[in-house]
């Protein structure tokens, strides 16, 4: 069983509210050094500050490491590169390549750790089109500060990472091992990955248990959401033992493909007396599950074999009964503000069973021939 660490503080962080201004004071407070990297970044207005506040703190002597995937901050400007490496911050791409060469696996996690006292983990990128879109309500979306021992443990999670990109800064990356930061606290948490280079399911076993000893009610709010059998036949067994369900979708997705192929299992939920719940507002990107009021995990892992075979993605598993209840209770109001799908209305979500079927299966075949050509690249390494 792995170890949970006790001293520690966790803050909700939502989309449009307090992500960004807690980002810049993370920052700004740093006094030694900043682990940074994200799998989607685009400088626009809204990030521009974002940059600033980097930049600074390399300018005031903190170490600065900025890392973003490749294939997701694709459009990141060469100035804003430029920018950065000139104030001294030490930045690189995860993964490049051109064209077919970038169909490896990404670095989907997005964290923020500063002198492994604080840290930010969850599933928001860095565009003004999740904060602040012009003509569109911002992304419903989340992550969690993290300030006290836990954060020194994630740091231990990601530092392959960066020894990996930053060679020529190994000794002064395992230098950072010599902070740490204990909250007088009694939070539990522990730090779970996806890896499977290093053969590592954390996230998804994590899941699997806490479903399997749940006792009363699993609330699961997801984006991309098309599950495997295993997960699906844990949730059918533990809606036969009197547990209630309740699944929260986004009715519209920026992924369209990924939307329909997860409409395949509306009719299996309904049928397993399975509460769905369609928020239509604006996009779900938010990964939380919430189970018997005090088991949550939070990251940026999505339910499908993306995250479980071929992403690094890595979520905190909680268990504390007032972190759960500001879950509780973020989910009963999305609840309420979200239209159920029942049986009497599901005719209007799914218009042909086949059309559904077919894109399910091809979005599992066109998956699994990508897992097969990152396989294969990762061994030739």
């Amino acid at each position: 069983m792995k170890k949970l660490s006790r001293g520690n503080e966790l803050l909700l962080l939502k989309n449009e509210t307090n992500f960004i201004p807690k980002t810049l004071e993370l920052i700004r407070n740093a006094e030694h050094f900043i682990l940074f990297h994200t799998y989607i970044f685009e400088d626009d207005e809204v990030t521009q500050i974002v940059l600033d506040e980097f930049r600074q703190a390399s300018e005031r002597g903190v170490k600065v490491y900025f890392l973003l995937d490749a294939w997701g901050s694709a459009d990141f400007s060469l100035r804003a590169q430029n920018d950065l490496i000139e104030a001294g911050v030490n930045f690189k791409f995860f993964s490049p390549g051109f064209f077919i060469f970038k169909l490896r696996r990404r670095n989907h996690q997005k964290i923020l750790i500063c002198d492994n006292k604080h840290c930010i983990i969850g599933g928001i990128n860095y565009a003004r089109r999740f904060n602040l879109p012009r003509k569109a309500k911002p992304w419903l979306d989340y992550s969690c500060l993290i300030s006290g021992e836990e954060v020194f443990n994630v740091f231990h999670k990601v530092l392959r990472i960066y020894l990996k990109h930053f060679k020529n800064k190994q000794d002064e990356l395992y230098s950072f091992r010599n902070f740490s930061y204990y909250e007088d606290n009694n939070i539990l948490v522990t730090t779970n990955v996806n890896d499977w280079v290093m053969y590592r399911q954390e996230i998804y076993k994590s899941y699997l248990k806490a479903i399997r000893v749940a006792k009363n009610e699993i609330a699961i709010m997801a984006t991309y959401f098309i599950p495997s059998k295993k997960l699906l036949r844990q949730l059918k067994k533990a809606r036969k033992r009197g547990v209630k369900i309740k699944l929260i979708f986004g009715s519209f997705s920026d992924h369209p493909i990924a939307n329909l192929a997860s409409d395949y299992f509306y009719q299996w939920y309904l049928d397993n007396d399975i509460e769905v719940y369609e928020w239509q507002d604006s996009i779900i990107h938010g990964k939380i599950a919430l189970i018997d009021n005090k088991w949550t995990t939070i990251g940026s892992y999505n339910h499908n074999y993306l995250s479980q075979y071929g992403n690094l993605e890595i979520n905190l598993e909680i268990i504390n009964t007032e972190f759960a209840k500001v879950i509780k209770d973020e989910f009963n109001q999305l609840i309420a503000e979200s239209k159920q799908i029942t049986k009497s209305n599901i005719s209007h979500k799914i218009h042909s069973k086949t059309a559904v079927t077919l894109v399910y299966i091809l979005t599992n075949i066109i998956i699994f021939i990508s897992l097969i050509i990152l396989y294969q690249r990762e061994k030739e390494k």
